[in-house]
């Protein structure tokens, strides 16, 4: 066995997918909107994602009544 297919096989042991074609990284998108323009993304009390900044609006306590 060559060195090269020796390298190849201890690879292919190790990680068990040497050379596996993986999927490019996407761009992140907002859950919402699916936006990708967006400075940050905003969490409900529970850590969901509720959206982008550009989805999701303040609504200050004086503004309810």
């Amino acid at each position: 066995m060559n060195e090269y297919a020796e390298i190849m096989r201890m690879e292919r042991c190790r990680t068990m997918n040497y050379a596996a074609d993986f999927p490019e990284e996407s761009e992140a998108k907002c859950p919402v909107c699916s936006g990708t323009d967006w400075d940050f993304l905003l969490k409900d009390c529970h850590g969901d994602i509720i959206g982008c900044e550009d989805c999701v609006s303040k609504i200050y306590y004086n503004e309810l009544f």
